[in-house]
């Protein structure tokens, strides 16, 4: 079974450090909610683009713009996307398969991370199986963490 996700319907949330992982659900609506709320997003990308887009950040190439972009080191990003109900036949594996992330984080299904990951242009893959094929539509979330201090 092959899903296209860059023709996913993509959203980006940013999340204080270790808020995300303290949720208990993804319909939570108490205050474990994102610093910043959801706004669209394409993948392949990146925070940095889906902010710009959404007029978060200014232009970070102009004058002393990238000073007020750096913010953005310090929360978690959390890109979300619905994936279709999936029931593969037998001996059929749902795999998902990243060419590159951005350097570390996870990978949830339903808000229950299911992998990690850590290290920039690597490819990884992550096997959805047991997660995804009950025949139920799933959310499917990329959560980056922080990176590392320079």
């Amino acid at each position: 079974m092959r899903i296209d996700l860059t023709k996913q319907k993509w959203k980006l949330s940013g999340w204080r450090p270790n808020y995300w992982h303290q949720r208990r659900s993804i319909d939570n609506t108490d205050h474990w909610q994102p610093d910043i709320p959801s706004m669209p997003a394409t993948v392949p990308g990146s925070a940095q683009t889906a902010l710009r887009k959404a007029g978060w950040l200014p232009d970070w190439h102009v004058g002393l713009n990238s000073l007020q972009c750096e913010w953005v080191e310090h929360r978690q990003w959390e890109f979300r996307t619905a994936l279709p109900a999936m029931k593969p036949v037998i001996g059929e594996r749902v795999t998902l398969c990243c060419d590159g992330l951005d350097y570390s984080g996870w990978i949830a299904i339903d808000a229950k991370i299911i992998g990690e990951f850590r290290g920039t242009l690597l490819r990884h893959r992550f096997d959805l199986t047991d997660h995804v094929a009950d025949g139920r539509p799933h959310v499917l979330s990329i959560l980056f963490d922080q990176p590392p201090a320079e």
